[in-house]
């Protein structure tokens, strides 16, 4: 559910933020091909340690109140 939220919080108001890039690139792709990056966006979450986690969804909420 965590991988959800910060999926759809980084569409397509924010452009700074990698996962943000990521998600652009996902939203033009195929659905298998979508399905392959989500993936990839899961694991590197889940390799992020919590504070660096924290820090990148402040950024992205920082970064839309703009």
């Amino acid at each position: 559910m965590l991988f959800l939220k910060v999926r759809w919080c980084c569409i397509p108001r924010v452009r700074g933020c990698p996962v943000c890039r990521l998600g652009m690139r996902y939203a033009k792709t195929s659905s298998q091909q979508r399905q392959e990056a989500s993936n990839r966006m899961a694991q590197i979450l889940l390799d992020m340690d919590p504070s660096s986690f924290a820090m990148a969804h402040q950024f992205m909420q920082g970064m839309q109140q703009q």
